[in-house]
Order: C-alpha cells, then structure tokens, then sequence
C-alpha cells in the first residue's frame, strides 16, 4: 500500500474568467440562425453508437 501524505495548503487558486462551454441558449441561437437561412444540420449521430473511446490492453 502507497502511504498517504498530507497535501501542501492552497495558497493561490485562479478560477476561470471566461465561459469556457457554451450554454443551452447560446447552442439553440446559433441553431435557430442556421434553421433560418435554411442550412442543413450536421448528420446526428447518437452517442451510444459512438465507436469506444477505450479499448482493452492487448493481452489483458
């Protein structure tokens, strides 16, 4: 077993300023715009058919 040691005190913690993910409202508005100019959606594709992210280590 690895043993535990304490971790040093936080003494500085930068939060990010920016949106760093579009949100809900954001991602329909640029939809609708497309919708509007009758531009076609990308093909959809749900995510369970995706193929895996991870596979098994050989010989595993």
């Amino acid at each position: 077993m690895i043993p535990l040691t304490p971790a040093a005190p936080l003494t500085h913690v930068e939060l990010p300023t920016t949106d760093t993910c579009p949100t809900a409202e954001a991602v329909a508005r640029l939809a609708l715009a497309r919708h509007a100019r009758g531009e076609a959606s990308e093909p959809l594709t749900p995510i369970y058919l995706h193929p895996a992210v991870a596979a098994p280590c050989p010989g595993a």
